[in-house]
């Protein structure tokens, strides 16, 4: 069985990701699994693995952004909030950095393109149940990361693109 070191000591990610769930409203928690749900009904190959390879890597940068604040309360809306932006980003930096400082191109592509499909399902998922000031605030957000896209992304979208070509 995996076992990790947490704030706590040593647990299972299953008892990890379990913790993301204690700290969430239930509103939280039914967009979560509305997201899990579009995210199924949007895959191509409706692979089970697929899905779940997404909903693991959005609880990896939960769990990182949570040991980098030291906060529990950030759960999976805080990935979509401004205020949280700045640790988002640092999260994502240090889960796609080797140890020689390198850089891990292809996860931190599927990183920012998995941010951009989670906006669009929790927009919509928020216009759906009425709730239009949280769909303006995912809106803002989006704008935040299309404007920091370049700082973030472009050396992993060069390193692809240069594998890309040479193969």
């Amino acid at each position: 069985m995996n076992r990790i070191l947490s704030h706590g000591g040593l647990c299972t990610i299953k008892e990890q990701l379990e913790e993301l769930y204690k700290n969430g409203t239930l509103e939280e928690l039914k967009a979560q699994i509305q997201g899990g749900k579009r995210l199924w009904a949007k895959s191509v190959e409706k692979g089970k693995h697929v899905v779940m390879a997404d909903m693991k890597l959005l609880a990896n940068m939960i769990l990182k952004m949570r040991s980098v604040t030291l906060d529990d309360t950030i759960c999976g809306k805080s990935l979509q909030e401004r205020d949280h932006f700045e640790t988002l980003s640092g999260a994502i930096r240090s889960l796609t950095t080797i140890e020689t400082g390198s850089i891990k191109a292809g996860l931190k592509l599927q990183i920012g393109y998995l941010l951009m499909k989670l906006i669009k399902i929790t927009k919509g998922y928020y216009i759906q149940i009425g709730k239009v000031d949280e769909s303006v605030e995912v809106d803002q957000f989006a704008a935040v990361l299309d404007l920091n896209w370049d700082y973030i992304f472009y050396e992993a979208q060069v390193e692809c693109e240069q594998r890309r070509t040479t193969v």
